[in-house]
């Protein structure tokens, strides 16, 4: 990837499959990623594997459905 060091993100789906490793892939270039999913679970297992990278993780338990969930995560 390009130098995205100090980026941001938003990801949705982010407890799984393809939202669980693009969360991952940006943490390891050091980008700070706002993960959102339905399932609280998912993010502390996200959460501990990115205490090993420099991109920082805040991880919201919501449904990227819900417009009030999306505001107050942003």
């Amino acid at each position: 990837m390009n130098n995205l060091q100090g980026k941001s993100a938003y990801v949705s789906g982010a407890g799984k499959g393809i939202g669980r490793a693009i969360v991952l892939a940006l943490l390891k270039e050091g980008v700070n990623v706002t993960g959102i999913t339905r399932t609280s679970s998912d993010l502390d297992t996200i959460a501990e594997s990115a205490q090993s990278f420099p991109g920082e993780f805040l991880g919201i338990s919501g449904d990227i459905v819900d417009e009030d969930t999306v505001e107050k995560s942003i």
